[in-house]
Order: C-alpha cells, then sequence, then structure tokens
C-alpha cells in the first residue's frame, strides 16, 4: 500500500459504516491501525487502585478479633481528647 492510503478502498467503506453504525460488538474499530490498537490497548487498562486510605475526619480504625478468630477493622467516632 502507499503511505497516502492506509486502508483498501472496502476498508475505508467499512470503516465508513463502522463510524455510523457504531460497533457491533465491544472493541477496537475494524482494520484498526497501530495507533487505534495503542489507544484501545490504554483505554481498556484499569485504574490504580489506592491503598493508603484512612478514616475519614473524626474517626479512626478499631481492629478486633471475633468469636471465630477473624479478623475485622471498624471505623468507629474517634472521642479521644
Amino acid at each position: 500500500m502507499s503511505q497516502a492510503s492506509e486502508h483498501t478502498r472496502w476498508q475505508r467503506i467499512y470503516r465508513s459504516l463502522f463510524r455510523v453504525f457504531g460497533p457491533a460488538q465491544s472493541g477496537p474499530p475494524p482494520y484498526a491501525t497501530e495507533a487505534e490498537l495503542e489507544a484501545y490497548r490504554a483505554s481498556m487498562v484499569p485504574p490504580v487502585a489506592r491503598t493508603d486510605l484512612g478514616p475519614p475526619p473524626g474517626y479512626r480504625f478499631t481492629h478486633y478479633t471475633d468469636a471465630s478468630g477473624i479478623e475485622h477493622r471498624a471505623v468507629v467516632r474517634d472521642t479521644r481528647p
């Protein structure tokens, strides 16, 4: 293929139908270029979960173990002076 045309005539027709009617299922566009595939992969990466969450202001965490030996963490109002 020449540099000016990335897709064949039928690929361009199929891609224009995709733009008008949308995808039949989720995924990248048909005959996607490398840039489109990279953008699709980047959009599919899940966000990183925050692990440094603390208790809300005025509350604190209390750790306790129940009768079965399972450790729990509860948020209680901080009444300490």
